[in-house]
């Protein structure tokens, strides 16, 4: 009984800790791009020789 609360402290210390540093600093996700996507308009402007 005692190990299963020490097991059981443990997970919780380890889970609260997680969300407090994931609370001061949030994940960015780096895979979504901020820039909009280069289209029709990009060439277009090529074609007109601006």
């Amino acid at each position: 009984m005692n190990a299963l609360i020490k097991r059981f402290f443990a997970i919780t210390a380890f889970l609260v800790g997680g969300i407090s540093v994931e609370l001061a600093t949030p994940v960015n996700c780096l895979l979504i791009a901020t820039s909009q996507p280069r289209g029709r308009r990009s060439k277009l402007r090529f074609e007109d020789g601006k």
